[in-house]
């Protein structure tokens, strides 16, 4: 680093814990979520019968109809 004191004594500085316990267990929960986000993603795709490289998986949804309302120009 080219401030080497911003870096270590700043008061911005951020002091890492190295816990392996406490990193696994964040790393095991954003691994559990990512398995969980994609079981859903593909359960929507087979319930829905969407080819996922040219159909909108989501299409129909609430969200995602407010979304293309909220960005369609309205000419279209």
């Amino acid at each position: 680093m080219s401030y080497p004191a911003f870096v270590t004594d700043s008061q911005f500085s951020v002091q890492s814990t190295h816990s392996s316990a406490a990193l696994m267990t964040i790393s095991g929960l954003a691994l559990a979520i990512i398995v969980v986000v994609l079981i859903l993603h593909i359960y929507r795709v087979m319930m829905y019968i969407r080819n996922i490289l040219t159909d909108e998986v989501y299409a129909g949804t609430k969200a995602y109809d407010q979304v293309v309302a909220e960005n369609t120009p309205e000419g279209k």
